[in-house]
């Protein structure tokens, strides 16, 4: 049977870490990470066990009007991680 890490703030901030690296390796610098508290990420549980950690966003406002933004997902069963990119919003 695969161990599951209990969801803690470390854990949290080591998904975001991984996850800025993936999107801009090797340092993940220019993408900022918002993490959540792990009380906050629990309250978000979807039926299907997935919580939302926080999201992550390009950093440079001044050149890019909207910066893609992504939603960091953690699964509370297998620990898998997802990351999804909200559609744009059209004003």
């Amino acid at each position: 049977m695969p161990f599951t890490p209990i969801l803690t703030d470390a854990l949290i901030a080591r998904i975001m870490l991984e996850q800025r690296q993936e999107l801009r390796p090797p340092s993940g610098w220019g993408y900022a990470a918002w993490p959540l508290r792990a009380e906050a990420s629990l309250a978000t549980l979807t039926p299907e066990g997935w919580c939302n950690v926080g999201w992550i966003e390009r950093g440079n406002h001044r050149r890019v009007k909207h910066p893609p933004r992504y939603q960091i997902w953690w699964q509370v069963d297998t620990g898998e991680v997802r990351r999804d990119q909200p559609a744009p919003v059209v004003p």
